[in-house]
């Protein structure tokens, strides 16, 4: 598989978040499937995808909430969001594998 690629298959129909181009990151974060974890310091995750005008390909984001912050992380493939799903300890997932591996912002 490309680095480039998710396993997920593009049908070619519009998606959600491919019409809703104009929408804010944090807006993005707010209209996500966050999926609640149990962890000392993670709160929730999620993952989208969509295309950024400009953009001819879809990006990949990785939304985390923490107890007091979120952020975005762009360009995580699928496989690292599914393994932080699974992960005995998202904390310790997430700073080995994510944190300092792909650019990342704070949203409000």
């Amino acid at each position: 598989m490309n680095e480039n690629e998710d396993d997920e298959s593009d049908s070619g129909e519009p998606t959600p978040e491919a019409e809703s181009q104009t929408m804010t990151l944090a807006q993005r974060a707010d209209a996500a499937d966050w999926i609640s974890v149990e962890s000392s310091n993670l709160v929730a995750i999620a993952y989208t995808r969509f295309v950024t005008p400009g953009f001819s390909w879809f990006q990949r984001f990785l939304f985390v909430e923490f107890r007091k912050s979120r952020y975005v992380y762009r360009e995580v493939p699928r496989q690292v969001f599914d393994a932080l799903r699974e992960a005995g300890s998202k904390g310790k997932y997430h700073a080995a594998y994510i944190k300092w591996v792909y650019p990342y912002e704070r949203i409000d």
